[in-house]
């Protein structure tokens, strides 16, 4: 089974930090364990609306791969908002 990724990230200047592991994501790609859907920086500080609107429609998505910089509340509020909204909505 091909796991299906998004990566969303704080913003874009944490891209560099997230770099290796981007990297990694690449090759499962090129051996068909993984493929990445879509990688979206995102803060969860300056656009709330929008992320939750990427975490509302990720229905085809198995994986969130979730970073930020140093205030990371980007991976708390991801997690809290699928947890209590999104399992909801499947009911």
């Amino acid at each position: 089974m091909i796991r299906k990724i998004l990566v969303m990230i704080g913003s874009d200047s944490d891209l560099p930090q997230c770099a290796q592991g981007l990297r990694f994501l690449d090759e499962a790609d090129v051996v068909g364990a993984a493929k990445v859907k879509a990688v979206i920086t995102a803060s969860i500080h300056r656009n709330m609306d929008e992320v939750r609107e990427h975490l509302w429609n990720m229905d085809d998505i198995d994986v969130l791969v979730t970073g930020a910089g140093m205030a990371n509340q980007l991976t708390g509020a991801d997690d809290a908002y699928l947890r209590y909204m999104v399992r909801n909505k499947k009911r």
